[in-house]
């Protein structure tokens, strides 16, 4: 669907040092008040699509012209949050190889 424009959203958020979940619907309505789908037949450019993530409020205020830039005619929504358990990085397991 719109693998490339997640990619390129995704390029973006780590070029920003951001962790980021991407999600794109299935339909939904554009700021134009036209339900936009996906079907067999055409798969849609103008797919709901929500990025979220999670940052203080200045490193928020310091990108939201970039991500003005990025949204175009897309909403932006700024929530507070409190984060009950931080997700941790796995560290990967080390292999013990038996002696030869």
């Amino acid at each position: 669907m719109g693998f490339p424009r997640i990619q390129a959203l995704s390029t973006s958020f780590l070029s920003w040092g951001l962790r980021r979940n991407c999600r794109e619907g299935i339909a939904g309505f554009g700021a134009d008040h036209h339900m936009h789908s996906a079907s067999f037949v055409e798969i849609s450019d103008h797919l709901p699509l929500k990025i979220e993530f999670i940052e203080s409020r200045e490193k928020v205020d310091e990108l939201l012209g970039k991500l003005e830039e990025l949204a175009g005619t897309g909403m932006i929504e700024i929530q507070e949050t409190t984060v009950a358990k931080a997700a941790q990085v796995s560290k990967p397991k080390k292999t013990v190889l038996p002696p030869i």
